[in-house]
């Protein structure tokens, strides 16, 4: 074997070890992110908080189409909390009467400061209430289409299930696949090697008898 081939599966080796290490910690981050994330939600949702913040920021799966076509049911949006909102902006608030959160745009402010009137963007009239300042949530400043769909299944006990023996199938395929091609190659040298020999028996025998005919 030349000294370059020896250094391209020299290469090879490190670049799969390096994406092995990759693979392990990406897996990792991800199992501890998704544990983390339902344990924390789990303890706010018990403790009566519906919709936790982390550092002021809230996070929430659509269910609903009343602020189509800007955000459709299914996706995921990011809120943070302001100082202030105006009109125009999407907001999510609690509903006290319905007991949900919603996600509506700001129509109006009122000016006695009161509060705000909003309406989804898909629907024909106004809420029916005043939405106070202390039942807002945050704006909405990112929306993750069709994201929400995936968080709410990874969040039951279900998808939790599901996620966890995903990340554990892709792990032990990480670490079997190095294995089986580092296998496959030794193999794949020893009968190079093997022929190789057989092939300079055939030539010394060769040589040997074309002494004798000599």
């Amino acid at each position: 074997m030349t000294r370059k081939a020896e250094n391209g599966r020299s290469g090879a080796r490190r670049a799969l070890a390096v994406v092995g290490i990759v693979v392990k910690v990406v897996l990792c981050a991800a199992a501890a992110i998704l544990l983390v994330y339902n344990v924390y939600v789990m303890i706010a949702r018990l403790a009566g908080n519906g919709m936790p913040k982390v550092f002021g920021t809230a996070f929430a799966s659509v269910t609903t189409g009343s602020m189509s076509p800007e955000i459709n049911a299914g996706d995921f949006i990011v809120v943070c909390g302001q100082d202030d909102y105006e009109e125009g902006d999407v907001i999510t608030f609690f509903d006290e009467r319905s007991g949900v959160y919603v996600t509506h745009r700001i129509a109006e402010k009122r000016a006695d400061g009161s509060g705000f009137v909003t309406k989804g963007d898909a629907n024909s009239s106004p809420d029916p209430y005043i939405v106070a300042s202390d039942d807002i949530v945050g704006e909405v400043v990112a929306v993750a289409r069709g994201l929400g769909s995936f968080v709410t299944f990874v969040q039951s006990p279900v998808g939790t299930v599901t996620a966890v023996a995903v990340i554990a199938l892709i792990w032990a395929a990480s670490v079997s696949i190095p294995k089986i091609v580092r296998a496959v190659k030794a193999k794949k040298t020893s009968a190079d090697e093997e022929q190789g020999g057989k092939s300079e028996e055939q030539g010394s025998e060769s040589e040997t008898d074309s002494e004798k005919k000599g």
